[in-house]
Parts: C-alpha cells; structure tokens; sequence
C-alpha cells in the first residue's frame, strides 16, 4: 500500500493545479487551434508549517521512504477535504457516514460521471473534488465543473468532471471523497527544509500525479 505523506503532517500549505500539455498551432486566416500532446496531470506544490528541527527531520525521514522520485506516495488538496456540502455543520445535509461509493457509469464523451452508494440528498458543488480507485490499482483525481443531488437510491445525475475520465476508470471502481486522494511522484531535487528561524525549520516539496 502507497504511503499517504500528507495526512500524518501539519500543511501550512498545499496547492493542486492541473496542468493541460497542450499546443497552438496558427493556421492560414489567422485562427489558432489547440491540440493536446499528453494527458492533463496534476501538480501538487506544499509547504508545512514551521516545525522544530526534530520534527522537520522526521518529516524529511519519512520522505526519505521515496527514495527520492522513485516510488510514490498518496496525497489530498487540505483545503478541499471532503465535499462543499459537508465543510463543518451544513444543517440539512446528508453525511457519509458508513458509505461506500462507486462509479455507477461514464458518459459516452468521457467528460462525466455518475456515483452510486452515496446517502440520498447528498449535494455536490461546482469545484468539489473526487478520487477513483481504478481495478488496475491507479488513483484517478478530479474537480467537478458541474453540481448534483444523489436521488433517493444515492445515485447522482452525471457530474461532469477535468480533467476528462480516463479509459482506465470503470463502472464499479471506488469513488474516495473524505478526502480524494491522487499518487503523486516527488519532483526530483524539490523536495526542502529550509530554516525560517534559529529553532524552527519547514518542510517545502512539490511533486507530480502518477496515471497509470
């Protein structure tokens, strides 16, 4: 099982941005078109809280696990830790609870999916995120540029979703949500812990989404 090196520590600071490999070609007229060279990946930039020197060694050991980019880990956005509906006491919310959500199906275009498993009533909002746990042991990550309400059976509408859904995510694979959580690979030489006093150090790392 992949270690998860951000829950057990205290993140000042952690930003997931998705990167699009893209390119514009211009064409006679003057229009410009885009393609795409590569699937969209997620990049995951931290920086921890100012800890003492003891602390940050232990962190800094537990990142020594990685070998630096040559295993992987799992990650979460700590801004975004479960659903928008479910950020402390959303009165007349449906919980989690003891759920267990899945895939129910793919759109056709690939740009959208649909959960079941989930309570009835459970809202989720325009820039919530989810994770896939695919049969093929790859984490998939998504934000959702479309919001829902599961029905009374817990099955939500299509949420549409980037970056797009990718082969790999079926039908009945597991849907995480508290938190989404995506593998990521350090970048090679990013990974830090600069003093910021005479007692105190912080840990700074950044590091790439594994698709497999």
């Amino acid at each position: 099982m992949l270690p998860d090196l951000i829950a057990p520590h205290n993140w000042r600071i952690v930003r997931l941005a998705l990167r699009q490999t893209q390119e514009l070609s211009p064409v006679a007229g003057g229009a410009v078109t885009a393609r795409d060279l590569g699937p969209a990946r997620w990049l995951m930039s931290a920086e921890s809280a100012p800890m003492t020197h003891s602390e940050a060694d232990a962190v800094m050991a537990d990142f020594g696990r990685l070998r630096g980019a040559l295993l992987t880990f799992i990650g979460h956005d700590v801004r975004r830790d479960t659903l928008a509906s479910l950020d402390g006491d959303a009165p007349g919310q449906a919980a989690l609870g003891a759920a267990s959500p899945v895939v129910q199906a793919v759109r056709a275009d690939r740009a959208a999916l649909s959960i079941s498993g989930v309570p009835a009533g459970l809202v989720f909002s325009v820039g919530d995120r989810i994770g896939v746990t695919t049969g093929a042991g790859g984490y998939e990550y998504f934000r959702l540029l479309s919001g829902g309400v599961s029905d009374g059976g817990g099955v939500t509408p299509d949420l549409e979703v980037e970056p797009h859904v990718r082969a790999a995510v079926q039908a009945g694979d597991t849907v995480t949500i508290q938190p989404a959580v995506l593998e990521l690979r350090l970048m090679p030489g990013s990974l830090d812990d600069p003093r910021v006093s005479m007692l105190h150090r912080k840990v700074v790392f950044e590091a790439i989404q594994e698709i497999r």
